[in-house]
């Protein structure tokens, strides 16, 4: 059972969440075959119903991912387990700022905080998780100074525990960049994001979205300050890897060429803004059109609940 969830796990941090889903609930029906119950068991069923809510989180999937993380919380408050209640909170927290209630989610993850530092302590790596999620959240509202103080937080514990190499430690460092990014700090954004990239290199090697989303993070900062030709080498690195990974028919690829297109615009080179632009909108139309038809029921009618067209690219496994 462990080893199909560690399946999961995987197929998960490689985005593909249909099939890690499909791992976990193969995980979830061993578990329910097991007659004589105990509270290993009931921990685990926990997890992975959390894992299950993950899955439809990455895919945009609010409903869906409420669901599950209900089950779960219900579990851990039956176990009267603190920490996986907390990570319960994580959920619910997340999932509110998918429905853009920031408010809502703040709530809900300084509670996961609170219960984590009163079980953990101060530095570990659950508690870090709470401070990147809290500074997802402060990033959203535009409170750009409370997301670096947190991100930074989460930063110095992710270092002190994990070192230098971990993909943890690129995301925060990506996070950074993104506050600073906003703040109109492009240079320590910069810097922000060349240390991220350098780290995931390193670990996941130059073929691997995550290289792709640093990458295009990088073209939006030299975007930013001017530097037109380092932006389009970004961008067009990012894309590459994207459509050698996925295919071109991909949200990220359409992302791409629409930030290809805004360069090629400053650079008055209107041919190849119209070339990207029209290829980001085919993009996005064919996923409109697929993501329609995922939503027809049986009688062959369009679904008019669109909660679950939405879509957000993950950056972290734990990611809010």
């Amino acid at each position: 059972i462990k080893s199909l969830r560690q399946k999961g796990h995987q197929q998960f941090n490689s985005r593909n969440n249909q099939q890690a889903r499909t791992y976990y609930r193969q995980a979830l029906d061993q578990l329910e075959a097991i007659s004589n119950t105990s509270v290993e068991h009931e921990q685990f069923r926990c997890d992975v119903y959390l894992d299950i809510c993950d899955t439809y989180r990455g895919q945009g999937s609010r409903t869906k991912a409420d669901e599950y993380s209900k089950i779960a919380r219900k579990i851990a408050l039956e176990l009267n387990d603190g920490l996986r209640i907390a990570h319960c909170l994580d959920r619910q927290g997340a999932i509110k700022r998918m429905k853009k209630d920031y408010s809502g989610a703040l709530i809900d993850l300084r509670d996961a905080l609170e219960l984590k530092l009163k079980m953990l302590g101060d530095y570990n790596l659950d508690v870090a998780l709470s401070y990147y999620n809290l500074g997802n959240i402060y990033d959203s509202q535009s409170k750009f100074d409370h997301a670096v103080t947190m991100h930074q937080k989460a930063l110095d514990i992710r270092l002190t525990l994990r070192g230098v190499h971990h993909t943890d430690v690129a995301n925060s460092y990506d996070h950074i960049g993104h506050a600073y990014r906003r703040q109109n700090k492009h240079g320590d954004a910069l810097l922000m994001y060349q240390n991220a990239l350098e780290i995931r290199k390193v670990l996941l090697g130059d073929d691997h979205t995550d290289v792709a989303d640093s990458c295009n993070n990088m073209g939006k900062a030299f975007t930013n300050q001017s530097m037109y030709d380092y932006a389009l080498s970004m961008f067009q690195q990012a894309a590459q890897i994207y459509i050698q990974v996925g295919g071109e028919d991909k949200h990220e690829v359409a992302i791409v060429y629409r930030n290809l297109a805004n360069v090629y615009h400053k650079m008055d080179n209107s041919t190849l803004e119209d070339i990207m632009r029209q290829k980001s909108e085919e993009i996005q139309q064919k996923l409109k059109y697929q993501a329609a038809l995922k939503k027809t029921d049986k009688r062959g009618e369009i679904s008019q609940d669109g909660s679950d067209l939405e879509t957000e690219v993950m950056t972290d496994d734990e990611d809010c």
